[in-house]
């Protein structure tokens, strides 16, 4: 059977407490990067929860995932306590993606609509002409 990866949503743009979504993971049978195109949840909001339970819930109606194996974790070390300053809300964001690369998640960013793992472009979209 498949590893484990960890799908988090985030947008640079929301460094304020709402920037990463809790982590969502299952033993995938499919490409991620497939799942979370079809689902078209990375291009129906920039809200990182939203986005998140939407892929949850597309994961739910698909009989080809077994969602006996999903799990829904919050991501450790995020956010910082309510009253934390900008700055260093930017800077806990930062230190969290790396973390989470290095862990290998799929990290799909709302701001960028591009999805990596490791550092690894998998997906951006096709620039316009």
């Amino acid at each position: 059977m498949a590893a484990s990866v960890g799908v988090v949503f985030h947008n640079p743009a929301w460094c304020d407490g709402q920037a990463i979504s809790p982590m969502v993971a299952n033993r995938w049978t499919h490409s991620v990067v497939e799942l979370l195109l079809q689902s078209e949840a990375p291009f129906s909001t920039n809200d990182v929860d939203l986005a998140c339970a939407r892929f949850v819930g597309w994961c739910y109606s698909r009989p080809e995932i077994d969602t006996a194996q999903m799990s829904v974790s919050n991501v450790p070390g995020w956010p910082d306590p309510p009253g934390s300053g900008a700055s260093r809300l930017a800077s806990r964001y930062g230190r969290v993606i790396r973390w989470l690369e290095a862990w290998d998640a799929v990290l799909v960013n709302l701001a960028a609509l591009e999805i990596t793992q490791s550092g690894a472009v998998l997906w951006r979209p096709e620039p316009r002409r």
